[in-house]
């Protein structure tokens, strides 16, 4: 973490952002699923549920 301008700046690097995407959405999925593993399918509406209200447009 670096301090600019008297606020701190934490800045992720493309393999950070994507490390913590991943294991974000591994959770939501293994929380809705104990039996899932990873590249097994699973239902989209699981990750609608968990980021209900949360809009990317």
């Amino acid at each position: 973490m670096r301090i600019m301008e008297g606020r701190a700046v934490d800045r992720l690097t493309w393999q950070q952002y994507e490390g913590k995407y991943r294991s974000t959405i591994y959770a939501a999925v293994k929380a809705a699923n104990p039996e899932w593993e990873p590249g097994q399918p699973f239902s989209p509406g699981i990750l609608d549920k968990r980021y209900k209200g949360i809009r990317s447009d």
